[in-house]
């Protein structure tokens, strides 16, 4: 009897390290589903429906366009770092994160988009080359080839994008009058 007892305790023992090592499997998983579970399920319930819809591919003729579609970077910098630009002429990669790094106000946005940007800025007639060194000047600068910079909210994240074989050209430059119409602009 005594030996009867002592296989139904061992059978027992086995049985709870079993039963709490099958309680830390289903806790583990459920853990784990949580965690990559929430990076698989859509954002919002607009975007269910659209989790098995294939992406539609461009027309390769269409990408390169896109990509030959030149995107607008408007900075608004201090006069001391705008010295030397002048319309229609080329800045390098190297002195657009320069110019990047001295703007307080900047976006970047598609050509076609910049025209109402430009209505809502109210320029002076000021050589910038004569002005005070902390006035502010607009400079709008076409940069082909960078769609990947469109809408990015830091200046960092518009250096990082840059790309490295293109050169911006200067499309406008001036005094500003007031900081007023910088509304779409990110600010520093």
């Amino acid at each position: 009897m005594n030996k009867q007892y002592e296989i139904v305790e061992k059978n027992l023992k086995i049985s709870i390290i079993h039963n709490q090592e099958v309680k830390d499997m289903k806790e583990l998983l459920i853990w784990l589903a949580s965690i990559f579970g929430l990076n698989l399920c859509p954002k919002n319930p607009q975007q269910q429906g659209q989790a098995n819809r294939p992406i539609p591919v461009e027309d390769h003729e269409e990408s390169t366009a896109k990509q030959r579609e030149s995107v607008s970077l408007c900075l608004v910098i201090p006069a001391s770092a705008a010295y030397n630009l002048r319309i229609n002429s080329s800045v390098n990669v190297s002195d657009l994160k320069e110019l990047i790094d001295n703007a307080s106000y900047f976006l970047c946005t598609e050509s076609a988009k910049v025209k109402s940007i430009d209505e809502s800025l109210v320029p002076t007639n000021e050589d910038i080359a004569s002005v005070n060194e902390r006035k502010r000047i607009y400079i709008r600068i076409n940069i082909p080839n960078a769609q990947t910079m469109i809408g990015k909210d830091s200046q960092y994240s518009l250096k990082e994008n840059l790309p490295l074989q293109e050169q911006g050209t200067i499309e406008k430059i001036y005094c500003l009058k007031y900081l007023s119409g910088l509304e779409a602009f990110n600010s520093i």
